[in-house]
C-alpha cells in the first residue's frame, strides 16, 4: 500500500502547477478556481483515497477506524495547508508540515506514506521555492 501512495504522490508532485502559478499568483487572482480545484479533491480525490485505505485495512496493512474522514482530512491537509500559495511560509516550516501529516495518519493507524513518499512531498513542496 505504501508503495501505491509513493506512485499517487509522485505523480501529484508531477503534475503539480504550483510553482508556475504561484507566480501568477492564481488564488488571489481568481478565488473561484481554488474552491473549485478543492470541491473536486473531496469528490474525486479523497474516494480514491479511501478505497485505498479500506483496501489496506482489509489486508490487515492498517486499522484505520476511520478512511473516509481521514482521507478528507489528508486531502484538505495537503491541498490547502501544505499549499505554498494558501500559507505562506518558508520551506522548513512546510517540511515541519509533511511530517505531522505522517504522524496524524500514523495516529490514526493509516501509516501509508513511506520514507519515499514523505521525500517525494517535500521534494515536490521544494520546487515551488526555488
Amino acid at each position: 500500500m505504501t508503495d501505491r501512495m509513493t506512485i499517487l504522490a509522485t505523480h501529484m508532485v508531477a503534475s503539480s502547477p504550483q510553482s508556475g502559478l504561484g507566480r501568477a499568483n492564481w488564488v488571489s487572482e481568481v478565488p473561484e478556481a481554488l474552491l473549485e480545484s478543492l470541491r473536486h479533491s473531496l469528490t474525486k480525490l479523497a474516494p480514491h483515497l479511501e478505497q485505498m485505505l479500506r483496501q489496506g485495512m482489509e489486508s490487515g496493512e492498517i486499522g484505520c477506524i476511520f478512511p473516509h474522514e481521514v482521507a478528507e482530512v489528508l486531502v484538505l491537509l495537503v491541498d490547502v495547508w501544505v499549499d505554498p500559495l494558501i500559507v505562506a511560509d518558508t520551506y522548513e516550516r512546510m517540511c515541519q508540515k509533511v511530517d505531522f501529516i505522517a504522524a496524524f495518519l500514523e495516529r490514526f493507524d493509516a501509516q501509508v506514506l513511506s520514507e519515499d513518499a514523505i521525500a517525494v512531498i517535500k521534494n515536490g513542496v521544494g520546487r515551488f521555492y526555488e
